[in-house]
Order: C-alpha cells, then structure tokens, then sequence
C-alpha cells in the first residue's frame, strides 16, 4: 500500500478533514507538531502485517495489510468523535486512489488506549485492507 494514497483516502472525507486537517502521519507524529502548545487533533497510521498471495508460479501483486489508525485528541468527545468520523469514512471503502486499488477495507477492532502523554486521548481502530497496484 502506498502511504500517500492511503493518507488521501482519509483525508478526502470532509468530516474528517474538519477534524485534523492534514494532520494525518505514517508512524509517529512529527515533534514539530506536537510540540505545539495546542496540540490539536490528529490521526498516526501504522501497519502491523503484510501477507501476500503465493502462486504456484509467483506472488500475486494483491496484498491484505492490517493497519492501525491511532486518533488523538486533548478531550474525549473530540476523539471519540473523530474516530466516529474515520470509521464512516472508512468502513467497506473501495476504490482507486494514486498508484494504489484499495478494496475493501474492514474495520477489525476499536479500542480505547491510555497514553504516556497527560491529558491525551487515543481510539486505536484496526482496519484489514486489501490492495493491489492499480493498472
């Protein structure tokens, strides 16, 4: 999966783009941003496996990856709401975005984490994505 597509497909939904902008980050969040006395709302993906389709001849281009979208938030309601925002934007989306064919993309899981940082909130969804290059 190509990281910038998968950020477009995110950030191409209104609701969620009101919520965090481009604050949309593979990983880790950059310090600079973090680092802002606001600290305002903001989704970290990172992918937890990759399996590919083994052929008799080859390895299929098709890969499932399960991907963690980690959204913060300074209260409650925000994150909650924001992780609200990233599920219907997300659940059973299918489509070509950039160099990438994602589909269909289901949700997994949902859980509340705590976090080292005080005063943080954090909704962890896991998401199973299938893609392939696009042609």
């Amino acid at each position: 999966m190509n990281y910038a597509d998968f950020r477009s497909v995110v950030l191409a939904d209104a609701p969620v783009a009101a919520i965090v902008a481009a604050r949309v980050f593979p990983l880790i969040v950059p310090q600079e941003v973090w680092s802002s006395p606001t600290r305002k709302p903001c989704i970290v993906f990172t992918t937890r496996s990759v399996q590919r389709q083994v052929k008799f001849c080859n390895t299929d281009e098709l890969i499932q990856e399960r991907v963690d979208l980690d959204c913060y938030a300074r209260d409650s309601d925000t994150c909650q709401l924001l992780a609200a925002a990233v599920r219907l934007a997300l659940v059973d989306f299918r489509g070509t975005v950039g160099v990438t064919r994602f589909g269909p993309l289901h949700l997994e899981s949902e859980t509340d984490l705590d976090d080292d940082e005080p005063g943080l909130f954090r909704r962890v969804l896991t998401f199973s994505i299938w893609s392939r290059p696009a042609p």
